[in-house]
């Protein structure tokens, strides 16, 4: 197999410096500051198969729009650290409880390619402190156990599929194991 037909070697390689992405796209000195204003405060990373798919030139490239740092993001208009209210939505760690019948289980924090526009960019993708240890997972899967009302159970945070095979499985074991499409 062609190693860039490798998902592992893609993560191995992602894009997370100026000059790596310059390799790809031609950047103004505005972007360079941009890039390097954003990056003080988000993660940022793009695998080199997306980043082949950018325009070269073309700054309005809806695919490098959402991939691209750029220092407006560091503006926040309204004022909302947390738009959505996750944190006041979050009755356990990892576990987000905003609709009664279903909840969303942050189980990572990495993805390959970190997209701008990112819900969690600020408080969790890319952030080492996130803990996501066998405690806190433990936690959320015995708050969904908990909650008769639960019958959806939507893993994010990051991408799931970047866990190991095993973890992934386990996971998918216990949540299977509690009847989640209780009436």
């Amino acid at each position: 197999m062609n190693k860039w037909d490798d998902w592992h070697w893609q993560l191995a390689n992602r894009i997370t410096t100026l000059e790596q992405l310059e390799q790809y796209i031609e950047l103004t000195d505005d972007e360079r500051e941009g890039i390097q204003d954003a990056s003080r405060h988000f993660a940022w990373a793009i695998t080199p198969y997306y980043a082949s798919l950018m325009h070269r030139t073309d700054r309005r490239c809806p695919i490098r729009m959402q991939v691209v740092p750029i220092g407006d993001e560091l503006l926040d208009k309204s004022g909302l650290a947390d738009p959505l209210q996750e944190e006041k939505n979050s009755p356990v760690d990892l576990v987000i409880h905003v609709y009664p019948d279903r909840v969303a289980f942050c189980v990572g924090n990495r993805c390959a390619t970190y997209c701008r526009h990112c819900l969690r960019k600020a408080t969790m993708m890319g952030k080492p402190d996130c803990d996501f240890s066998e405690a806190n997972i433990s936690e959320g899967i015995e708050y969904i156990r908990e909650h008769d009302e639960i019958r959806d159970v939507l893993l994010t945070g990051g991408d799931p599929l970047l866990m190991s095979d095993g973890q992934l499985e386990e996971l998918l074991v216990q949540i299977r194991a509690i009847p989640l499409l209780r009436r």
